[in-house]
């Protein structure tokens, strides 16, 4: 398995916003991981972390339904997340 990551994940939450875009951006990360990390383990650990990155998705989508101020066409998008984690 090849790693997409240039640091720690440590790295996202200490350089993260406090509050609520921080956790949106933290949602929306350990998703694409969680769904990344799905197709590069056997299929039996792939399913259950493929349901995790729904899961996670789906909390994502919770959050923006009730901080219209989040989501991706509000000023938060996947960009900044990984923005962040090039610094």
């Amino acid at each position: 398995m090849v790693s997409m990551w240039q640091e720690p994940a440590s790295a996202l939450v200490e350089r993260g916003e406090p509050g609520w875009a921080g956790l949106w951006a933290l949602l929306d990360a350990a998703g694409h991981a969680a769904l990344t990390l799905s197709l590069a383990v056997p299929l039996g650990a792939g399913v259950d972390l493929a349901f995790a990155a729904i899961e996670l998705g789906e909390a994502r989508d919770e959050l923006e339904w009730a901080r219209e101020d989040l989501g991706e066409g509000s000023g938060t998008p996947r960009s900044i997340a990984h923005r962040r984690l090039r610094r």
